[in-house]
């Protein structure tokens, strides 16, 4: 009996591997990418309104330089985050976070706090569906409030004492800061072993002349550099947590 109940479970896991890497991821990707795209174009609505139906023209000139400080200010940011949140969110989740936002001081937190507490891999389907169970609730969520503080805001921060008013600065510090200690709650010896590297990212970006300039670009660039060689490693290769199976998708 208990042979036949573990064939029945090896085959169930192999299915549900199946449908996940066959059927499950290649739809997320076909429908992020549709509302990706239709995201990107409903973006220019606004503008394609000013220009040819209100007929607001500003020299050419304008548009240039606005598009190379744009590009020059962000051109860093594009590049880094998208690998670097994908690493924590898995496909759906980094879908949703781009068109939802407040990717690195919500959906992040959210993401780690659900995978931390249900000891659950992001490499794995377990890890990636369950994160995108609770970045898709926190999206809804985050609609709820906003309308609720758009219809009510100024009322509402009106009766707030000013220490919580003041208090709001240091949420983006406390998110940082929480995520952190659930990662060397979770996994000590290889958190404080990860301290030294950082460490050494920290002085050089804060300190070095050169690279102070880019400081935010070499914290983030340094830390993805330094991950792709612990997972080119034997370090990296190990089992995902819980026995999840791990899943390769192209």
């Amino acid at each position: 009996m208990d042979n036949n109940v573990n064939k029945t479970e090896v085959i169930d896991e192999a299915e549900v591997v199946r449908e996940y890497a066959e059927e499950y991821m290649p739809k997320v990707h076909r429908i992020g990418r549709l509302t990706t795209v239709l995201s990107f174009v409903l973006a220019f609505v606004p503008v394609f309104y000013l220009l040819v139906i209100r007929g607001y023209m500003a020299p050419m000139s304008v548009y240039v330089d606005v598009i190379i400080a744009v590009v020059a200010y962000n051109i860093g940011a594009w590049i880094i985050n998208p690998p670097a949140h994908f690493t924590v969110l898995g496909a759906a989740s980094t879908y949703m976070s781009y068109l939802a936002g407040n990717v690195a001081n919500m959906r992040i937190p959210v993401a780690m706090s659900v995978q931390y507490s249900t000891k659950s891999d992001i490499n794995t389907p377990k890890g990636q569906i369950i994160t995108t169970i609770g970045v898709a609730t926190t999206v809804v969520v985050n609609l709820i409030i906003v309308f609720i503080c758009v219809i009510a805001g100024s009322a509402i921060l009106n009766i707030l004492p000013q220490a919580v008013i003041t208090s709001f600065k240091y949420i983006t510090a406390t998110l940082f800061g929480s995520m952190l200690m659930m990662k060397i709650v979770s996994d000590p010896k290889h958190s404080f072993q990860y301290m030294i590297p950082a460490v050494v990212v920290f002085v050089i970006s804060r300190f070095v002349p050169f690279v102070k300039t880019y400081g935010t670009g070499f914290s983030i660039l340094i830390p993805i550099i330094f991950a792709y060689l612990l997972f080119r490693t034997t370090e990296g290769k190990k089992a995902a947590p819980d026995d999840q199976t791990p899943v390769d998708i192209d």
